[in-house]
């Protein structure tokens, strides 16, 4: 049945979804994920989109951007020491994604918390 073949997919994606929130801050590729899975790229790729309704990519940002809300609310870092400790190299990038995920930008989380 499509349940049971969701569930068998969810379970071999579980080694996938427990890399990802242990290796968030380093660079993660969709063949080394793929690997973990046991799938081809093509294969996991459209697993991954049908099991989480968003691609790999859009997957680790929202983990990144999840992690990093937590860092502005609870830390004093620097908006630019969280993007990198969240994974991201490029601070305009960490801006515009965590914008488009929170609908507000990092700097408006900092403002609310004073």
């Amino acid at each position: 049945s499509d349940y049971h073949t969701r569930i068998k997919n969810l379970e071999r994606f579980t080694p996938v979804f427990q890399y990802i929130e242990q290796h968030y801050q380093q660079e993660i590729t969709v063949e080394h994920l793929a690997d973990i899975a046991g799938l081809s790229r093509f294969h996991f790729s459209r697993l991954f989109k049908e099991l989480t309704n968003k691609t790999i990519t859009e997957y680790i940002n929202k983990i990144r951007i999840d992690k990093s809300e937590y860092l502005l609310r609870n830390t004093s870092k620097s908006i630019s020491e969280i993007a990198l400790a969240t994974g991201f190299n490029d601070i305009y990038y960490f801006s515009r994604i965590f914008k488009k995920n929170k609908q507000v930008s990092p700097s408006e989380i900092r403002d609310q918390i004073k």
